[in-house]
């Protein structure tokens, strides 16, 4: 079984959610089914009603590349020979949903940015 690619946990008696990026041979570059991870867990922070504050961090030496273009989740899904293409194309497609769910929580969401970001 796969590792997960987004982690969920809460702290201080539930009240604050930690959800960490958890692809750091790939410095947590954001493939497709990292994007859906994040958006569950940013959901299930959202539903639970003792989450007052959710924290986006990244495990190992960076926070994030950004759009994964190159790492077997992406080669996995044939993408290899046009990947700028095929991320504009998700992007636009997909994970524009993702972004404006994001946006729109009801509790507020700090990144603890590090290294390359």
């Amino acid at each position: 079984m796969d590792e997960p690619r987004v982690t969920y946990r809460t702290i201080d008696d539930g009240r604050i959610a930690i959800v960490s990026l958890n692809r750091p041979r790939y410095r947590n570059a954001l493939s497709l089914q990292t994007m859906q991870e994040l958006d569950n867990a940013f959901q299930e922070a959202a539903r639970d009603p003792e989450v007052r504050v959710a924290i986006l961090r990244g495990e190992g030496p960076a926070f994030s590349a950004g759009h994964d273009l190159g790492s077997p989740d992406v080669a996995n899904r044939g993408e290899t020979e046009n990947r700028t293409r095929a991320m504009y194309e998700r992007t636009w497609d997909l994970d524009i949903d993702h972004y404006l769910r994001f946006r729109s929580l009801p509790i507020p969401t700090i990144a603890a940015v590090h290294g390359h970001c």
